[in-house]
């Protein structure tokens, strides 16, 4: 019987909140690193047109000839509405929340997934 090989994070005696928090920090940094350089292009722009061409309801119900985001226009909508400034950075802020979440739950499920082989069965 061969010796159980431990994980490097066990042999160097690394915390599990550093082990969980060290993938959020390097891909935040990566992720703020140059986004107020970025371009608002394809998607984004469609979706800030009809937020300002369009009343919530339209918005709600109607499927424009450019494929605007449903829900990310009706939020710039709100957003307009409730007479906050739209800058750039608050038109990156629902995609950059989602990337910094994915960052966060990701991880989780690729931990419950090792030890698993073929047909997600467990073996000794």
């Amino acid at each position: 019987m061969r010796p159980r090989l431990k994980k490097l994070s066990e042999r160097l005696k690394v915390p599990a909140i550093l082990e969980a928090a060290a993938p959020l920090v390097v891909g935040t940094a990566l992720r703020l690193w140059n986004l107020p350089h970025q371009i608002l292009g394809g998607d984004e722009v469609h979706a800030l047109r009809a937020a300002v061409k369009l009343s919530l309801p339209q918005i709600l119900v109607t499927y424009q000839p450019a494929d605007n985001c449903i829900p990310l226009t009706a939020l710039y909508k709100l957003l307009m509405i409730a007479g906050l400034p739209i800058t750039e950075m608050v038109l990156r802020l629902p995609m950059l929340l989602c990337g910094l979440a994915a960052l966060l739950v990701l991880p989780a499920g690729g931990r419950r997934g090792q030890g698993m082989r073929g047909g997600g069965r467990r073996y000794p």
